[in-house]
C-alpha cells in the first residue's frame, strides 16, 4: 500500500525553499539603478537581463500570494470542518479515549489507526495491526488464526471503521463471523464521528451471552 503523505512532503519542502531562494538571490543579486563594474551607472534603455529579473520577481511574488491564498483557506475550511475522513479531528477523541481508558493496546483491524493514534497519545497507545498487509481485498489465510488469539480475552478492544468505510476488506465481516461461532456477542463501546455526524471509528467489545 502506498499513498502520497506529509513525509513524502518534508522530503520535497527542502528542495522548494532552494529554488524560491535561488529566484529571490538572482532577483537581488543584481538591482536596477546600481552601478555597473567599473562605477559606470546604466543607460537609461531596456535592459532584457533586468527585465527578465522583474518578470521573474513579479511571478514569485504572484506565486506567494496565491500560496499564501489557499493556505488561509485550507485552513479556514480544515477549522469549519475539522477534517475529513482519516484527517477529521474525531481521532482526537479516539486517541483520548482509548488512552486515558487505559486501553494502551486496543488491536486494529483494518488500517488508518496505528499512526494517528501513536501520535496523538504521545505513545502511551499502541494499536496492534491484526488485519494483514497481504491484501486490501481479502484477509490472508493466517487472519483468522491471529484472531483467535485474541478472541478469548474479553479485556480486548478492537478497532474498526463503519461499514462501507474499510480499507482493507473482509476483516470486519471475518470479525464479527468468528466472534460468534466462538460464542461471544459484539458490543460496539464507542463510537467517533466527524464534525458533520458521519461515522469514523468504532471500539467494539466480545462478551459472553
Amino acid at each position: 500500500v502506498s499513498d502520497l503523505f506529509v513525509t513524502h512532503y518534508a522530503l520535497l519542502h527542502p528542495l522548494l525553499a532552494g529554488c524560491i531562494g535561488l529566484a529571490l538571490g538572482v532577483f537581488f543579486d543584481d538591482p536596477p539603478g546600481q552601478p555597473m563594474d567599473g562605477g559606470v551607472t546604466r543607460r537609461a534603455k531596456i535592459n532584457w537581463p533586468q527585465l527578465a529579473q522583474w518578470v521573474a520577481g513579479g511571478i514569485l511574488i504572484i506565486w506567494l500570494v496565491g500560496d499564501l491564498t489557499a493556505s488561509s483557506r485550507y485552513h479556514a475550511a480544515l477549522t469549519r470542518s475539522g477534517g475529513l475522513a482519516g484527517h477529521s479531528d474525531g481521532s482526537y477523541k479516539l486517541a483520548y479515549y482509548l488512552r486515558y481508558n487505559g486501553l494502551g493496546a486496543p488491536v486494529a483491524l483494518d488500517w488508518g489507526f496505528d499512526a494517528p493514534i501513536r501520535y496523538l497519545s504521545q505513545g502511551t497507545v499502541a494499536p496492534i495491526e491484526l488485519f494483514g498487509y497481504a491484501s486490501p481485498a481479502a484477509p490472508d489465510p493466517d487472519f483468522a488464526q491471529r484472531l483467535a488469539l485474541f478472541v478469548p480475552n474479553p479485556d480486548n478492544v478492537y478497532l474498526l471503521h463503519p461499514d462501507g468505510q474499510t480499507a482493507f476488506h473482509g476483516r470486519r465481516e471475518q470479525f464479527f463471523a468468528q466472534a460468534a461461532a466462538a460464542g461471544f456477542t459484539p458490543q460496539l463501546e464507542a463510537e467517533f464521528s466527524q464534525r458533520d455526524g458521519a461515522p469514523l471509528a468504532e471500539i467494539w467489545r466480545l462478551h459472553k451471552p
